[in-house]
């Protein structure tokens, strides 16, 4: 092939990328500033969105695994369910919602299982599982006095930083692929960057701490391997949504956000973190 052809392909890819992140990049500004808003005013407001994402997520999640719109059947009342143990957890605390995500698991697993389709059974509750307590924990995490809107917020900015530093780096740096047979895209090196991503980012907000906080965080290796493990358990969220994609053979899990996809290709990688996180706090402060 000719040069000046080959760096015309060259300009034609570098022009599709910028047209491709102009949408990804806009619907950032819009959704950011509006999750910290909500975040920021809590209460039944953030309880009521939250539960509105998790709705969303299980309709893309089931629609994936089935194959069909899981609101348009028998199937739609399961989705909707997922408000329930989030609104529970808002007002009755998080064993309750805890205990209702758990009959909610029961129920999408009776709902397949005596059809014997045992790999979409799998999918489907693991997808019931993960979305339950991603939605139980930040609404929880949420009304924490005091620490609740900053513990929120923190998780927000730092999964959206860890994400676009991996983001970024693989798609600059490129080099040896992360998982090829889940995820062609991702990279070695998008994912150590965005382990440094994670560890910078725990040591900015370490800096930042204020007294109003109540956290406990002071500048250090601990809080900087904190950091780099988080962003460990955003990247392996984001490598599960992947993993489910490409076991279905879909590309997105939805259109609802330009750029992005579905709310799950939004939120992937609170899928592990946030919960992990509720779940040390809750361990090693005794909050609940």
């Amino acid at each position: 092939m000719p040069l000046e052809n080959i760096q015309t392909a060259k300009d034609d890819s570098a022009a599709k990328e910028m047209t491709g992140l102009m949408p990804r990049a806009l619907s950032s500004f819009v959704f950011a500033p509006t999750l910290l808003g909500v975040t920021y005013a809590g209460g039944t407001l953030f309880n009521m969105v939250i539960a509105l994402m998790c709705v969303l997520m299980a309709r893309e999640w089931f629609r994936i695994v089935l194959s069909v719109d899981s609101f348009l059947s028998f199937r739609k009342f399961i989705p909707l369910g997922f408000m329930i143990p989030v609104l529970l957890t808002g007002y009755a605390g998080p064993v309750i919602g805890i205990f209702a995500g758990f009959l909610l698991c029961i129920i999408v697993f009776l709902m397949k299982i005596f059809r014997r389709s045992y790999i979409q059974t799998f999918w489907l509750v693991l997808g019931a599982l993960l979305i339950s307590l991603l939605g139980i924990s930040l609404t929880w995490l949420r009304a924490i006095d005091g620490a609740g809107v900053y513990i929120v917020s923190g998780l927000f900015i730092a999964v959206w930083a860890i994400d676009s530093a991996a983001f970024f780096a693989g798609r600059i740096l490129g080099g040896a692929k992360l998982a090829p047979m889940i995820s062609p895209n991702k990279t070695w090196s998008g994912f150590i960057f965005g382990v440094l991503a994670g560890a910078l980012i725990f040591m900015i907000f370490s800096i930042a701490n204020t007294d109003q906080s109540g956290l406990n965080m002071h500048p250090g290796f601990g809080i900087a391997l904190a950091g780099a493990l988080f962003a460990v358990f955003a990247q392996f969220g984001d490598l599960i949504e992947s993993s489910l994609k490409r076991k279905f053979g879909v590309k997105d899990s939805g259109t609802l956000i330009p750029g992005h996809g579905g709310i799950l290709d939004r939120v992937d990688s609170f899928l592990i973190t946030v919960p992990v996180v509720a779940s040390l706090i809750a361990l090693f402060y005794g909050v609940i």
